[in-house]
């Protein structure tokens, strides 16, 4: 537990700032250019900020010597140093810090109750609202509102570089809004809009031509309401389900792009993963128990110029940090589900089914939360939020 500190928690002032910080967070992330950067440092400067005020020197030290994450990324840090690429896995390690960082000031902010989580599901329902009307009105007219950046061919992107990338937003949108959908405290107009939402959403993520959301909504919706069921309406739910399968069905088969990547994925086609996979699974090996370190800059003849990575975060901490680093993250994932599935018994079937989706799909599918500019942030931010539920009476997850 931290200890009182020197600034109310209840101080109106700062707490406006902060909660001006997190909207900007999350305005600024999903545009993935410099600004995005800026965007998360906001609620970094104020949480780094409030420590150094409300502690002392000797407090703070003892706060990280408590935490786990201090002595791994000291073994990242250390293991980098032992191979030719130090400079540039620095690089990776600075942003990778201001990440977790974003996770360790939500936790805090909210622990001290300088903000609350209504606050922080109504600022990101806000922004997902405004991705909603941007990547619609891109689909219409061809241009986002913001950049005016076009859609690629077959993938509404909004105001985001990559369609995967506005994927992951949509699908934290659906996460955020089938968790107020579920309350049973709502009205019936609250939930109606709620529900318009999440069928704006599911468009849009079928728009997008992420096939790895379209996985990753599936095993969503599959864990929540299966853990869900009793205190569901069967009468309402089954028929639902099947007429939203109908329009789903629909909206694929008359629309080519959506349904050729449909038909491709199901024919195993992976874009290109499998040689990923492959070429990084057969460099494990080469250094087994300690990894070839952070953004190792191997070259891939198949995509000249670029360093590429694995799409696959078990395969990417096999490669980055070897089998000690494996073990460690083993480590993390299983206090997570313990804490789940022994904590909070409301909550327990959102954060189980929101936990298992996005680190045993999405990111087995994607660019990871190591290096990622959206990615990294949103999940850093998602891990916060999930030790603040799972963490109030004990010492840090990790």
């Amino acid at each position: 537990m931290y200890a009182s500190t020197k600034i109310s928690s209840n101080n109106t002032m700062f707490s406006r700032f902060v909660a001006l910080s997190y909207i900007l967070f999350f305005l600024f992330v999903p545009i993935t250019k410099s600004v995005s950067y800026i965007g998360w440092l906001f609620p970094i400067v104020l949480y780094v900020g409030h420590i150094l005020y409300a502690y002392s020197f000797i407090s703070v030290i003892k706060m990280l010597l408590k935490s786990p994450l201090t002595y791994m990324f000291i073994y990242l840090v250390l293991l980098n140093w032992f191979h030719d690429h130090a400079f540039v896995s620095t690089q990776v390690e600075v942003k990778l810090l201001g990440y977790a960082m974003v996770m360790l000031s939500t936790r805090y902010f909210l622990k001290e109750k300088i903000i609350t989580p209504t606050f922080l599901i109504i600022a990101f329902s806000a922004v997902a609202c405004i991705l909603i009307m941007d990547g619609y009105w891109q689909y219409f007219i061809g241009k986002d509102i913001f950049l005016n950046r076009g859609f690629l061919p077959g993938h509404i992107r909004g105001v985001m570089e990559h369609h995967n990338s506005f994927g992951l937003m949509m699908l934290f949108s659906l996460m955020v809004f089938s968790y107020i959908f579920l309350k049973n405290h709502h009205s019936v107009y609250v939930k109606s809009l709620i529900a318009i939402l999440i069928l704006m959403v599911l468009e849009l993520i079928l728009l997008s031509g992420s096939r790895s959301t379209w996985l990753s909504v599936v095993v969503f919706w599959t864990i929540l309401l299966g853990l869900q069921y009793k205190e569901l309406n069967l009468k309402i739910w089954i028929p639902t389900l099947v007429v939203l399968s109908v329009v789903i069905f629909l909206i694929v088969y008359h629309t080519p792009t959506i349904h050729q990547r449909v038909v491709s994925m199901l024919q195993g086609n992976s874009s290109g993963r499998d040689l990923l996979w492959g070429y990084f699974i057969a460099k494990i090996p080469d250094n087994f128990f300690w990894g070839h370190g952070l953004a190792s800059p191997y070259y891939l003849g198949f995509n000249e110029g670029k360093f590429l990575y694995p799409h696959n975060l078990t395969i990417e901490i096999l490669y980055s940090f070897g089998f000690i680093g494996f073990v460690g993250a083993l480590w993390i994932a299983w206090r997570i589900l313990r804490a789940i599935y022994t904590g909070n018994q409301a909550l327990k079937p959102y954060l189980l089914a929101s936990f298992i989706t996005l680190f045993g799909v999405q990111q087995q599918l994607e660019t990871s939360i190591l290096i990622h500019k959206v990615a990294g942030p949103m999940l850093f931010f998602y891990l916060g939020l999930l030790q603040f539920f799972l963490s109030k009476k004990r010492s840090n997850l990790f």
